[in-house]
């Protein structure tokens, strides 16, 4: 069974040579004056885990779409992408990961709410990133 893991939207993300991964500007928020909006870049970031069976490689064909609250798609859904699942480590003997840094440039935003970047697995639902669309807050009036 894939698990969904970990699934967050930030300004920068990058993953070292050692499987590190460096997050920078983790948000949920998107403010903006007026929409439709462009927002200029936005990288997401998704880990999913699974059980290995020696000597197997699991892999998967991941697609990803964003839905806005009604779920209605804003963006097309992408081609199937083969992910591979590599071994974690000793302390997690007999599990695999793959991790997803998928960055977005100028996606269109038509109205303000919720939003979620949708995850599929062989098809299948598996994980999603909420975000949501605000008028920027106003300072207070003394």
């Amino acid at each position: 069974m894939i698990e969904f893991d970990l699934g967050l939207i930030a300004d920068h993300a990058q993953v070292d040579a050692g499987g590190k991964l460096y997050v920078m500007g983790e948000f949920r928020y998107i403010f903006t004056e007026r929409v439709p909006a462009a927002h200029p870049h936005m990288s997401v970031v998704a880990r999913w885990r699974a059980d290995l069976t020696p000597g197997v490689d699991l892999s998967a064909a991941l697609e990803v779409e964003v839905v806005d609250s009604d779920g209605v798609r804003i963006a097309p859904r992408s081609p199937p992408m083969e992910v591979k699942f590599s071994s974690v480590g000793p302390a997690d003997r007999g599990k695999g990961q793959c991790m997803l840094i998928l960055n977005l440039n100028m996606l269109q935003l038509p109205k303000y709410g919720d939003y979620a970047i949708v995850f599929f697995m062989d098809g299948e639902h598996n994980g999603r990133v909420p975000f949501t669309v605000v008028i920027p807050p106003q300072p207070p009036v003394h």
